[in-house]
């Protein structure tokens, strides 16, 4: 019997599927992950443990080997159907327990396989290269506008500076070469990946490199023309607005959207106009627009194809 039960660390049946197994930790990691509880030694260690119980059960071969040999099978060295120090198990004569299997099987594994491995004919064990990590990182459109660094926790408690440059998007994959796993055999480390995902913004929208800003207008100020302060990504800027501008026009300030990956041209900044009519005229107010309209009479969809219908 295993010494942890990895099953039972992650909460499922030792026949659950890969996408059970795979939901099972992300719902666990989210919930100890020490980024979350920071200075808590106890979650710190529970995350350890699932990290564990997952890196073996999402590899089938590993899984193979812990469901018939429990933690003995992914000792160092381990060969299946020996025992982990490289002999023939446990039993009093050396056997365990006869030939399972018939002639050609040993416990399990083949005999040639054994035989194979003490008389030159096994495959040689050189240094093997550690296997990639990949995580997750939320970011901001000002991080994404600026760049900035993350602190990663791995899955065996460490931790790496991350440094995210500017122009990201969700999809982004940063590589950092040789934080990855350990190598066996004196191989190298393997890579960590840094997959990004962006967090929605409370008032700009993204498309590409390119950010839009929606900016409410009263009739007189789009009538006769303004002057709104308004954010971008790189601090607050005065914007003139055109007397006489239409709902759903866009202004362009061009480099105030998002720089863009590998040198390529800055992103701009689209300001969508949105007329928004008063809800509540006084008396007073609603006699000097109708004098307006007397006054300054104009027909917005005259030449409209489908407005001729009714004429």
């Amino acid at each position: 019997m295993a010494a942890t039960d990895y099953y039972k660390e992650l909460g499922v049946a030792r026949d659950a599927e890969e996408k059970e197994i795979k939901r099972a930790y992300r719902r666990l990691a989210r919930k100890h992950h020490p980024d979350v509880n920071p200075g808590n030694a106890k979650a710190a260690e529970r995350f350890k443990r699932i990290s564990r119980a997952y890196g073996v059960l999402s590899d089938k071969k590993k899984r193979r080997l812990y469901d018939r040999y429990g933690e003995a099978g992914l000792s160092e060295g381990f060969q299946e159907g020996a025992g982990p120090s490289g002999g023939f198990g446990g039993g009093g004569d050396g056997f365990p327990g006869g030939f399972p299997g018939g002639a050609g099987g040993f416990g399990g594994a083949d005999l040639g396989d054994i035989f194979g491995q003490f008389f030159g004919g096994g495959r040689p064990r050189g240094p093997q290269r550690g296997a990639d990590v990949e995580t997750e990182v939320t970011l901001t459109l000002d991080d994404a506008a600026h760049g900035t660094r993350r602190r990663i926790t791995l899955g065996d408690g460490s931790r790496v500076d991350v440094k995210i440059p500017t122009g990201v998007d969700t999809g982004t994959r940063i590589r950092v070469s040789g934080k990855g796993r350990p190598g066996a055999n004196g191989g190298p480390r393997g890579d960590l990946f840094v997959r990004v995902r962006m967090a929605t913004h409370p008032y700009f929208r993204r498309e590409g490199q390119d950010v839009y800003l929606d900016l409410p207008l009263t009739l007189a100020e789009a009538t006769l023309g303004t002057s709104v302060r308004i954010p971008t990504l790189h601090g607050a800027t005065q914007l003139k607005v055109p007397a006489g501008v239409a709902s759903g026009a866009k202004l362009r300030l061009r480099g105030k959207g998002l720089p863009a990956a590998k040198g390529r041209k800055r992103g701009d900044q689209l300001v969508v106009i949105k007329i928004v009519p008063p809800k509540h005229l006084s008396d007073a107010a609603r006699a000097h627009l109708e004098e307006v309209a007397r006054l300054a009479p104009y027909d917005p969809r005259r030449g409209l194809e489908w407005a001729k219908e009714g004429r």
